[in-house]
């Protein structure tokens, strides 16, 4: 007979051994890595505790809403990212040199002048300081009115169309 652990041909009778849950004939050697199942109780787990489930999701079926704009609140300027490179440039900075004046990764920087990423709130205002630019305006200054109140959203609001 062989040891089910290293495969050697057994000397002697096999010794039963529980390894990982498994109960297998091995050789005394490789008894060592598994425990008798005298030394092993099978007593039962307490059960686990049930982590209380959250409340329904304020939007259960997952639909996208509309950002709600509060009157007065600014907007992010649009070609904020040529903005940016064009005053980074003019001020003769590397996106590097800028990187570290704004204490911001160069990638993040990159990703902002190419328009792929709106800077956040706290990033923006760095930048602002740094370049001396304006990157938020009043949505009324960004282009959009707010003489014209509806009650909800049409598809017109949401549909872009391709020119």
């Amino acid at each position: 007979m062989s040891c089910e652990v290293c495969g050697r041909r057994m000397r002697g009778s096999p010794v039963s051994v529980i390894i990982e849950g498994a109960i297998m004939n091995v050789c005394e050697e490789c008894a060592r890595f598994g425990a008798t199942p005298s030394t092993w109780s099978r007593s039962p787990r307490k059960p686990l505790q049930r982590i209380p489930q959250r409340e329904e999701a304020a939007n259960p079926r997952g639909r996208v809403t509309a950002p709600v704009r509060v009157e007065g609140e600014e907007e992010l300027v649009e070609g904020y990212g040529s903005l940016i490179r064009e005053a980074r440039e003019k001020m003769g900075l590397s996106q590097e040199e800028l990187a570290k004046l704004v204490k911001e990764k160069v990638s993040v920087i990159k990703r902002v002048e190419a328009g792929r990423m709106e800077p956040p709130r706290q990033l923006a205002s760095k930048l602002e300081k740094v370049l001396k630019i304006k990157l938020y305006g009043s949505e009324a200054a960004a282009g959009f009115s707010t003489t014209t109140k509806r009650k909800s959203l049409t598809l017109g609001d949401v549909v872009r169309l391709k020119d």
